[in-house]
């Protein structure tokens, strides 16, 4: 292994002397093995970012939507429960993907009446 870089060489090429903590427990048998290390030195780890943010419009959230779990909380007060700690998201939302026809269908199927089974959004 080479001596510690000189501040000149640190100022210029900090990937070499940044301390990063290892992540990934995938990694722990290349920290505590150092014969079964790999590129890069020393951890023999490496990393990748992967931009996951949405691109286009989404399905729902898979929660019920506000008006139900708002009454659902309603009636775990009457019941007097222990208090809930509640985080976002505590209730389905849209993200863009359903439309006006696909919010009626679900509302129906809420209600226990019978929907269209076969549609395809090719259609639309």
């Amino acid at each position: 292994m080479s001596s510690p870089p000189a501040s000149s060489d640190a100022e210029s090429d900090p990937e070499r002397t940044a301390e990063l903590p290892v992540l990934d427990p995938s990694a722990y048998a290349l920290i505590s093995k150092p014969e079964e290390r790999s590129y890069p030195p020393p951890q023999g780890t490496s990393g990748i970012l992967i931009d996951a943010t949405r691109k286009g419009p989404y399905p729902p959230v898979g929660l019920p939507k506000q008006a139900y779990m708002e009454r659902a909380l309603e009636i775990w007060r009457e019941e007097e429960l222990p208090p809930l700690t509640l985080k976002a998201p505590w209730y389905g939302y849209a993200l863009g993907l359903w439309n006006a026809e696909d919010d009626a269908m679900a509302e129906a199927v809420a209600r226990g009446e019978p929907v269209e089974r076969e549609r395809s959004r090719k259609a639309e």
